[in-house]
């Protein structure tokens, strides 16, 4: 899985039906990353009406920005989870906000147990920030940690740059769910992930067979 961004100047536009190819779903990218001002403007039963008179199947839930109490996060999660398909997120946008390993592990535990079908490891658009240091590296430890408690089918993994993308091929093989993937860089995503190029290729294409990432 890759997530990619669908940009529309008029987000009360009903859903369009390429958006649904072969049972897919629509997602409301954007906008659950607000919740924390519709919560506090107390908007959130409006907000919900809104995503199923729109035709959405999937929203995202996200404190990344805005923050929110654990308890009510959670709840939002639940809530949702009836009518939609949830992803909800992990990590902060501030780079100066770093969490211990065993906080990550504990809060996507938490959030898929309240009904989120995949949870979003945070990067922000940069990829420099949450599973990231500001100079763009894989904080390593963390996801080694994180992939030892949890399914990595489960996780969507934030990787805006083409070397976060290799690393998470070479480290967690060609199918991890990759997310904040302009959507000209489809694509390009792709060879890495058929070992097309020399970033993935010795780990993909050229692995002997059953040892193959």
């Amino acid at each position: 899985m890759a997530v990619a961004s669908r940009i529309d100047n008029d987000p009360t536009r009903p859903t369009p039906a390429f958006l649904h190819p072969r049972n897919e779903f629509a997602l409301a990218v954007g906008l659950a990353e607000i919740n924390g001002h519709i919560e506090a403007l107390g908007r959130f039963d409006g907000y919900r009406s809104w995503l199923t008179e729109n035709g959405f199947d999937c929203v995202e839930v996200s404190d990344g920005t805005i923050t929110m109490q654990r308890e009510r996060k959670l709840e939002m999660i639940d809530l949702l989870a009836r009518d939609f398909r949830v992803l909800s997120e992990v990590g902060s946008k501030d780079a100066e906000a770093v969490f211990a390993p065993y906080q990550w592990v504990a809060w996507i535990k938490e959030e898929r147990a309240a009904g989120a079908w995949k949870v979003i490891m945070e990067a922000r658009e940069s990829g420099t920030a949450g599973i990231y240091r500001g100079s763009g590296e894989v904080r390593s430890g963390l996801i080694d940690e994180i992939e030892h408690e949890i399914g990595i089918e489960d996780l969507i993994f934030e990787a805006p740059q083409k070397s976060q993308q290799a690393w998470f091929i070479r480290h967690l093989g060609a199918d991890v769910n990759l997310g904040n993937i302009p959507p000209e860089e489809l694509i390009p995503l792709e060879t890495l992930r058929l070992g097309l190029r020399s970033d993935t290729m010795a780990e993909i294409l050229l692995a002997p067979r059953g040892v193959r990432s």
